[in-house]
């Protein structure tokens, strides 16, 4: 019952702020977390996929409220990209939103690999998975430049999203805390997908490690060799676009994301900059060799939908 209040609140605030484009959401559910039990769930079911939302959880609760509908620009990558032959490596997977969409576009749980750090997060995750059959793998590990390395994370229970990686033990006047987690490189999260190269059609890896994006590269060369796709974010907040400099230095090619429109390449940084209009967002963006067989196919998807755009993506 306690549950059904806190979710009724919560979309009559969302009706109100709608004007708005619902600012002030998320303020209004930490306003009311303290007086409401931190179990409280909801469980959001589209099109044979479950996930689990917790209603103190102000990043996802806008999901619980308006269904599966986010980061369609992803969506329209692995809806190119996902079939009963592609291996997803999901690192940074949250409470694994993209997994359970993985699973069941795969359908095969030996095929998708979710990675996650901290360890109520990890919880959650893993009930997300055992709600969807055990659809998807889960490691708790920390994705980085070299495996078996201890890390320290800084994890905020109230605001997941900005949990990161810190130099030392510690933690902060808002209630932060830091975690010991094992690291692991993305060429051995690799290592624990058990299929045959050609039973293989594309490896798609969706990279979200808050701040740690380089050393994931780095720990990424086989995988990159071999042709795989990233899915990765550049933040708003930073201006010189460290994680896309490093991304073409190692000569891939790049195109930033926009929901319902073609990907843009980007050839340099100040291109980019350009197109980071919004400094508390993160934007999306695919890597990949020139002659990987995934970006081809991603690429051919959207001009196959729009032929209109095909020049602009080949060239």
């Amino acid at each position: 019952m306690s549950a059904r209040i806190q979710y009724s609140i919560l979309k009559g605030s969302s009706a109100v702020l709608r004007g708005v484009g619902y600012r002030g959401l998320r303020r209004v559910c930490r306003f009311i977390t303290p007086l409401f039990p931190r179990e409280n769930s909801a469980i959001i079911e589209v099109e044979g996929r479950r996930l689990r939302v917790y209603l103190n959880d102000d990043y996802w609760v806008k999901y619980a409220l308006f269904g599966f509908n986010y980061e369609m620009e992803i969506a329209s990558v692995l809806h190119e990209l996902l079939d009963c032959r592609a291996v997803f490596l999901d690192c940074g997977a949250n409470i694994g939103y993209w997994s359970v969409y993985a699973g069941k576009k795969i359908g095969s749980r030996d095929r998708v690999i979710a990675v996650e750090p901290t360890e109520s997060t990890f919880a959650r995750l893993v009930d997300n998975s055992e709600l969807n059959g055990n659809s998807f793998l889960t490691m708790r590990n920390a994705v980085y430049s070299r495996s078996g390395e201890t890390l320290q994370f800084l994890v905020d229970p109230a605001r997941h999203d900005s949990n990161r990686i810190v130099s030392e033990c510690l933690a902060d006047e808002h209630g932060s805390r830091s975690e010991s987690v094992s690291s692991i490189t993305i060429d051995d999260v690799f290592e624990n997908v058990l299929i045959p190269d050609d039973r293989i059609s594309n490896i798609v890896v969706k990279l979200d490690v808050e701040g740690a994006e380089r050393e994931a590269f780095q720990g990424a060369q086989d995988l990159i060799a071999r042709g795989a796709i990233f899915i990765y974010e550049d933040h708003g907040s930073d201006p010189k676009c460290k994680n896309t400099e490093f991304v073409l230095e190692c000569h891939l090619e790049t195109y930033f994301l926009r929901p319902g429109m073609q990907p843009i390449r980007i050839r340099d940084l100040e291109q980019l900059a350009g197109l980071k209009t919004c400094l508390t967002k993160g934007y999306n963006l695919i890597a990949a060799r020139k002659d990987s067989t995934a970006m081809m196919q991603v690429l051919a998807g959207l001009v196959r939908k729009n032929p209109e755009i095909g020049s602009d993506l080949v060239n």
